[in-house]
């Protein structure tokens, strides 16, 4: 019962997201026909747990990622609410969006349904066919220099951006136990837990940045861990690492 529970409530959170994602992206979209930044902050959310199959390809959940970035988006638009940031309502979420173009996982979709081996190229937004192909290969772009945070952001990735900055909150990491027993490829994240005993080789990376989106500089920047693959962890590590941003001036 508590199994079928969680499963009507991912599948409840994914619909409301692809609602919200709909309308972002067109946001976006009109942002970068304007040419020019609005004053605010927009905001992207993007989840990429996976899990690594032992001899095998390594498999993504869309659902279970889609869910992490979800309630990451409430903490993040209620402390940046409280630090006094005016948000542009252009906010995105993806799932997948910091992997690079060679990167080759069967993909669970929101149907549960496990999918051919498909190329990570770009994030899944929900489903691999929604979303504005620009806004998607720059929000990929973007993620994926967040990663290493080298220098100033591409000015490619930003473009897409209406206002002047946008803040990247980002959830990352791998379990890499291969299969939980009696489980299916892409389900069961929280199974093993980073650190633990049984997932000492599992990792995770929580990551909250404010970027100048006309200059690409990082304005602030912050990196924490998980110690299970759950919304509310996930969400309680954003709050946590957001209270040390500093407030709107």
């Amino acid at each position: 019962m508590r199994s079928r529970t969680r499963y009507h409530y991912v599948i409840i959170v994914v619909a409301a997201f692809l609602v919200l994602n709909a309308a972002s992206c067109a946001q976006f979209r009109a942002g970068e026909a304007r040419g020019k930044k609005s004053a605010g902050v927009s905001l992207m959310v993007d989840s990429s747990v996976y899990l690594s199959v032992a001899g095998g390809r390594n498999s993504i959940s869309v659902p279970e990622n889609a869910s992490i970035a979800v309630e990451m988006l409430k903490a993040s638009e209620d402390l940046l609410a409280r630090k006094g940031y005016a948000l542009s309502g252009t906010n995105l979420l993806s799932v997948g969006a910091p992997f690079e173009a060679s990167d080759k996982m069967n993909v669970r979709t929101v149907a549960g349904v496990l999918g051919s081996p498909e190329t990570v190229g770009k994030p899944f937004i929900v489903r691999p066919d929604q979303g504005d192909p620009a806004v998607r290969a720059g929000m990929s772009e973007l993620f994926l220099w967040a990663r290493k945070a080298d220098g100033t952001a591409p000015k490619s990735s930003l473009d897409m951006v209406p206002s002047r900055s946008v803040v990247l909150v980002s959830c990352s990491g791998s379990n890499k136990q291969g299969l939980p027993a009696g489980g299916e490829e892409g389900t069961n994240l929280t199974r093993f837990t980073p650190g633990s005993s049984a997932g000492s080789d599992a990792w995770s990376e929580v990551s909250i940045m404010l970027l100048d989106s006309s200059t690409g500089k990082i304005a602030w920047h912050a990196r924490g861990s998980l110690t299970e693959f759950t919304p509310e962890a996930a969400a309680k590590e954003v709050m946590r690492l957001a209270s040390e941003m500093p407030p709107a001036k």
